[in-house]
Formats: C-alpha cells, structure tokens, sequence
C-alpha cells in the first residue's frame, strides 16, 4: 500500500496540467475547424437552394393559382 509521502513523491507526470490543456487545444482546435466546414458547406450549397424554394413559394403570377379549381376571380 502507497503512503502519502509516496504519492506525493511520485514525479512520474501522470495526470498532468499540460496533457489536459494540450487535448482541449487539440479539440477547440477541431471543433472550429468542422464549425468552417459546416458553414462553407451550407453557404455553398443549403442556403441558396432554401433560399431559391421560400423565394418561389411567394413568386406571384407563378401561374400556380390561377390553375386551382375555383381560383377564378370575376
């Protein structure tokens, strides 16, 4: 069984501040990373094609309407 003074006298560097802060660097890191990728992604590609079908959701004189059984005005 280890005493204190053992454990204490341990300086084998286990369980050290420096790995802790190297993982979270490396994972703040990443993370931006794949946060600039989603948002290139989606700029390129989601965003245009959402913004192009709400767009044609409110076109008027589509000729949508006009074509619905009842739409006929007059």
């Amino acid at each position: 069984m280890k005493t204190f003074a053992t454990i204490l006298n341990n300086e084998r560097g286990e369980g050290a501040f420096l790995d802790v802060v190297i993982i979270a660097v490396v994972v703040i890191v990443l993370g931006c990373m794949l946060l600039a990728l989603m948002k290139q992604l989606y700029s390129s590609t989601v965003f245009p094609k959402l913004k192009e079908y709400i767009e044609s959701l409110f076109t008027v004189g589509n000729g949508y309407v006009s074509n619905l059984p009842g739409a006929s005005i007059g």
